[in-house]
């Protein structure tokens, strides 16, 4: 050995058992030590799995934003670091040239997902669009890889980053339409958070299908309608677009106006009979269609919006053959009877299935008002008989006295009987009413 090369001797078996800080302040001393001091580190980093922990991925770190391939290959090389972890980590913080140096030497940026965020998955979750762009770029990237069943293109909506979700669209591998475990597809995503940019983003590609099934088979549609918060403008986003079939039925055979009924939002069903392919007469399961919900819940403001729209069947009946005239009467509802008899084509004598009318219905249960404004009707039959159901007259006897008198004077005169059958009754009870004050003592 000759003289000059035993002070480099000394300094490397002196760094071999220094500490990282310590070996730090030698290499500031003389940058040309740091030369020959760079694999001693190395060593010296790779020494305990302590100092691996500690310093592994700083060191590597350096070495790759340096673009030092041969230093940034030896760590690799070691299998001390996990180089999928290590480049999740680096997307998150580190700068486009380290992480494309940390590709180059042969990191792992394919990882499918499962319980860990992929690279892909974190560079969108921290909004760097570059490094989005770079991974998208490398070979046998996976796009849709997903992390507890959310792909990225679901992340990019979450965060409402518009931006995310137009560079991912713009990968053809991009699958809009991919069904998620954990969760809806995407377009069910960017409804239920009502954000009305996502779901114009969603809907401007070609590839989406806009009638795609989420949970309990429910469509994006059926989804919209049950949001609180921009219920309507998401509602009409989607109606506006000819993709849309707003007829499909749930999990529980509603369409999207079913559920809107049910709901009774006045307004929703407004901007639903807008739209010409709406079916406001599609049954549901149980046979009934939207307007004998609506009378079966007493939503009296969207009984007009349905009564007065021209798609509407007035007489159509449910799997029971009651019409919606006959459901009124039953339920004693006089102002839905009013509208439903103020409409042109009402059959008031339609049947049920046991055979009963309106006017059975509303005689049996002893609705004297229905009973009156049926018994007004020029078309009413109070005489027809149905198949095992005589006819209102000749069952006179088990209503009330006062339907029994109502129903027996509807005769030839017809209003006209009715009217006084009306007179003599509140004559009656004007009479009680005097005999009760004069028992009582009042004037």
């Amino acid at each position: 050995m000759s003289l000059l090369d035993l002070p480099n001797e000394i300094i490397l078996q002196i760094a071999r058992n220094q500490d990282l800080p310590d070996t730090n302040a030698l290499l500031r001393t003389n940058r040309r030590l740091s030369r020959l001091l760079t694999h001693v580190l190395i060593d010296n980093v790779f020494s305990t799995d302590t100092r691996v922990r500690r310093y592994g991925q700083n060191v590597l770190f350096s070495a790759a934003h340096r673009q030092d391939n041969m230093t940034v290959k030896r760590f690799l090389g070691s299998g001390l670091l996990n180089g999928e972890e290590i480049l999740t980590t680096a997307v998150s913080s580190m700068s486009e040239t380290t992480i494309r140096t940390l590709i180059d030497c042969g990191v792992d940026a394919t990882d499918k997902g499962g319980s860990r965020l992929t690279p892909l998955h974190t560079a969108v979750r921290m909004f760097r669009p570059t490094i989005v762009e770079l991974l998208l770029g490398v070979d046998g990237i996976v796009v849709n890889s997903q992390q507890n069943g959310r792909t990225p293109l679901h992340d990019a909506i979450a965060a409402g980053s518009e931006e995310m979700v137009r560079l991912l669209l713009l990968d053809k591998r991009a699958q809009l339409n991919h069904p998620c475990p954990a969760g809806p597809p995407a377009l069910h995503l960017a409804v239920n958070l009502a954000d009305k940019r996502m779901t114009q983003l969603l809907l401007s590609d070609e590839r989406l299908d806009v009638n795609i099934l989420g949970p309990c088979n429910r469509t994006p549609l059926h989804q919209a309608v049950f949001r609180d918060r921009d219920r309507n403008d998401i509602l009409s986003i989607l109606l506006a677009d000819k993709r849309v079939d707003p007829n499909l039925k749930s999990q529980s055979g509603l369409t999207p106006f079913h559920e809107a009924v049910k709901l009774g939002c006045e307004a929703t069903i407004r901007i639903f009979l807008t739209c010409a392919a709406v079916d406001i007469n599609a049954r549901d399961p149980a046979g009934e269609r939207p307007i004998h919900r609506a009378i079966s819940l007493g939503w009296r403001g969207v009984l007009p919006l349905l009564v007065k729209d021209p798609r509407f069947e007035i007489n159509q009946s449910d799997r029971h053959g009651r019409t919606p005239l006959y459901l009124a009467a039953s339920l004693d509802q006089i102002h839905t009877t009013r509208l439903l008899l103020s409409h042109g084509e009402v059959d008031v004598n339609a049947s049920s299935a046991l055979g009963e009318t309106p006017l059975h219905v509303a005689a049996k249960r002893g609705h004297e008002g229905i009973v009156r404004l049926l018994l007004e009707r020029e078309d009413l039959d109070i005489d027809a008989s149905r198949i095992g159901m005589s006819s209102v007259r000749s069952l006179a006897r088990g209503y009330t006295s006062t339907i029994r008198k109502l129903v027996l004077a509807y005769g030839h005169s017809g209003q006209q009987d009715v009217s006084e059958v009306r007179a003599s009754a509140e004559e009656g009870r004007a009479g009680r009413r005097t005999r009760r004050r004069n028992r009582w003592g009042y004037s």
